[in-house]
């Protein structure tokens, strides 16, 4: 069996969420990719999001234990996704899948040459109008990505 941790990182921008068409699976996605070796999931997610969009993100947090000073020499109170998924992508191929929510202050897109240029900010109304075209995670995700961002800023 051959299983990967990735991330996938729903970007919130004036109550509008991110998606992209995957160049390999040609369906609707957020950002994402793998975690390379060393690297923290917070990591993937802000490195991921760069490369994919040329846009900096500031992760949602949830934890309760953050601001509170408790990180010390040896630890480090880490952001935790929103969900954590596991998906057979194939037979044998196995993805856990950390998923993340964050804002950016710009929906102004900047794609590393190689990414995909089919990029494109869904409001909730537009992405009511594609539910039937999109995975059911995907769109749940998105619309509960928008709702908690929208939350945050409040």
């Amino acid at each position: 069996m051959n299983r990967h941790f990735t991330v996938s990182i729903y970007v919130v921008n004036n109550n509008r969420v991110l998606l992209h068409k995957h160049k390999k699976a040609q369906i609707l996605l957020p950002v994402g990719g793998h975690i390379e070796l060393n690297e923290l999931p917070e990591e993937t997610a802000k490195r991921e999001a760069l490369e994919e969009t040329g846009i900096e993100i500031e992760l949602y947090d949830i934890d309760s234990l953050k601001d509170k000073n408790i990180d010390n020499e040896r630890e480090k109170v880490l952001i935790n996704p929103i969900h954590t998924i596991w998906g057979e992508i194939e037979k044998g191929h196995e993805h856990i899948d950390f998923v993340f929510y964050a804002t950016s202050m710009t929906d102004e897109l900047r794609p590393q040459e190689d990414e995909s240029l089919n990029l494109r900010w869904y409001s909730e109304k537009e992405l009511k109008e594609i539910k039937d075209h999109l995975l059911k995670d995907v769109y749940y995700m998105a619309q509960e990505a928008i709702e908690l961002c929208r939350c945050k800023k409040k």
